[in-house]
């Protein structure tokens, strides 16, 4: 394939404004190359809307948009923009995003839980270089989104899941001849003894083994006949795999792999807390706070956490414990789910002194805030304000408050009240 990487190189160096729009160019040559482009830029007929190109892979028009902003804000407007294009055509009309920036966990999330799919994303550089490299058929990572996003609800797949996948390319290399024997064994109803015997046979000769496995884990991981064989796969080369595993889950698609039956598998004792893990951390820790109430989220967040608890330090484990105050008071959130179990793992861990630093700063924010808004729209006295607002402090976080004997609560709470 033909590579238009010096092309890249290139627009690079230009200002913003016309670098976006030799970057459209590029990919439009890119899909031309590939003879799939069907039209580049065009306005509708009303004239009212500008599309910058339509591409037909496999019998199927996908109408696309090329960005390269200059910041993600932007970037997910106009994301949201292009959506409003592709409702206003018949019904069926598909798109496919490109952008140059990488989209936030939080925006690709909430994108993905709309109520209609009709758009897919491939975003940020590193997974476009491969394509701009001539190293992937952007017709074919296209289709194999397009695929994933049709069964699996998968609308934003990283290009290193699609280049580790065995396919039929002309002149296959021995190596990957190997793995697609290996991978269609793991897939296959095959037997775990049969399955070990093909492993001892390929698995030395194949490169990357343990980075291939982990990465196409979210594209196997709903069979449950294969569970025995992929363990394994782990357990044939275990450091490697937990190195790979660990660089998935500080990746922007580290959600696929927040799955408690693979992180069950791994056992990270003897593993170095590296900058790696303190990476993944942080990130997580960002995440929760950022998506507290959001279910499905608090869930995933959770079982990554709990996965890395007994590397977590005490000074991160009281921080968290702030997080997670909120999901540990609340009775809605039902015991045997993983945010509300992870909730209790951390608290239970907690003496009374580390429970009250763990809500000391959240309780001064809303009782702050209650009484901000009570003077406001209460026309009571203060006198009557102020044990409302303790109380329902106390009401917000009582689960904690009713495990600390050791201090004068009442007191607190009111010395809270009178300096907020």
């Amino acid at each position: 394939m033909k590579s238009f990487n010096d092309k890249y190189e290139s627009i690079k160096k230009l200002d913003p404004k016309k670098r976006g729009l030799r970057f459209e160019r590029l990919i439009n040559e890119i899909f031309e190359n590939e003879k799939i482009l069907l039209e580049k830029s065009f306005y509708t007929d009303d004239g009212s809307q500008q599309i910058d190109g339509a591409i037909e892979i496999k019998n199927r028009i996908f109408l696309i948009e090329i960005k390269w902003e200059k910041t993600v804000t932007l970037t997910a407007s106009k994301l949201y923009s292009f959506l409003g294009k592709l409702n206003s055509k018949i019904e069926g009309t598909l798109g496919v995003f490109i952008s140059h920036e990488q989209l936030s966990d939080n925006f690709i999330n909430s994108f993905r839980s709309g109520m209609k799919q009709n758009c897919l994303v491939i975003n940020g550089i590193q997974n476009l270089m491969p394509i701009i490299k001539g190293e992937v058929p952007i017709s074919d990572f296209i289709w194999y989104l397009y695929q994933q996003s049709t069964t699996r609800n998968r609308i934003n797949i990283p290009i290193s899941e699609f280049e580790s996948l065995p396919i039929e390319k002309t002149g296959v290399s021995e190596d990957d001849d190997k793995w697609e024997i290996l991978f269609t064994s793991l897939k296959s109803d095959l037997n775990e003894g049969d399955f070990q015997i093909k492993l001892e046979k390929y698995y030395s000769s194949i490169n990357d083994l343990p980075e291939k496995t982990i990465i196409l884990y979210p594209v196997i991981s709903k069979k449950p006949h294969i569970q025995e064989k992929y363990n394994n796969l782990i357990d044939n080369d275990r450091d490697r795999f937990i190195t790979a595993l660990l660089k998935r889950l500080n990746s922007s698609n580290w959600d696929d792999y927040a799955d408690a039956s693979l992180l069950s598998k791994i056992n990270l004792t003897g593993v170095d807390k590296n900058s790696l893990i303190n990476e993944i951390i942080n990130k997580i820790k960002t995440y929760i706070e950022d998506n507290i109430g959001q279910y499905e989220e608090e869930n995933k967040a959770s079982i990554v956490l709990d996965f890395l608890y007994d590397e977590l330090s005490e000074e991160e484990k009281r921080k968290i414990a702030s997080l997670y105050s909120i999901i540990y008071c609340d009775e809605t959130r039902r015991s045997h789910f993983p945010q509300k179990q992870f909730a209790n793992k951390i608290f239970a861990d907690l003496d009374e002194t580390e429970k009250w630093k763990s809500i000391e700063d959240r309780l001064k924010t809303f009782i702050a805030e209650y009484k901000a808004d009570e003077m406001i729209f209460n026309e009571s006295d203060e006198e009557t304000i102020k044990p409302f607002v303790i109380r329902k402090a106390k009401n917000k976080f009582q689960r904690i408050l009713d495990s600390i004997d050791s201090m004068n609560i009442d007191k607190k709470l009111n010395e809270m009240y009178n300096v907020a």
